[in-house]
């Protein structure tokens, strides 16, 4: 990488740590298994890339659970935040907006490098949409539509 850029996998240490921060510790969502990923945003350590794709499936997967069991009325339920208090529907954009910029970050990073790197990053990951959650074969969209 060029000077100013993040690693790829400090990126997706990000993606992973607000997931769980958000989903876990502020709304109570998911195992008490994803406590130890909160601290991936800025520990330093150099999580293999099975470890890095399996947790994205699993915080994509809690995510999914904690909307799937939500009903409308639940988003305006409310939590407190330094000195204010966010909603639900508050929390799910604000980790769709954080997906969305440090994927984006991720995909600029390795396409960068040119084929030869994403290639060898999906070669970790084949056939699954990371950012998405969804199952995707290469150049086709997620199954799911999204």
């Amino acid at each position: 990488m060029f000077a100013g850029t993040r690693r790829d996998k400090t990126i997706r240490n990000v993606l992973i740590s607000a997931r769980v921060w958000w989903f876990h510790y502020v709304m109570g969502e998911g195992s008490a298994d994803l406590s130890p990923m909160v601290e991936w945003d800025g520990d330093g350590l150099a999580h293999t890339a099975a470890e890095l794709v399996n947790s994205l499936e699993i915080t994509w997967h809690m995510i999914q659970s904690t909307l799937a069991s939500w009903t409308p009325a639940d988003l305006g339920q409310t939590f407190p935040r330094r000195d204010t208090s966010v909603s639900h529907q508050w929390i799910i954009w604000h980790v769709i907006e954080h997906d969305l910029h440090h994927g984006g970050e991720l995909s600029f990073a390795l396409g960068m490098h040119g084929p030869g790197l994403l290639q060898e990053w999906e070669h970790q990951a084949p056939r699954q949409g990371i950012l998405s959650g969804g199952q995707v074969t290469k150049g086709q969209p997620p199954l799911d539509g999204a």
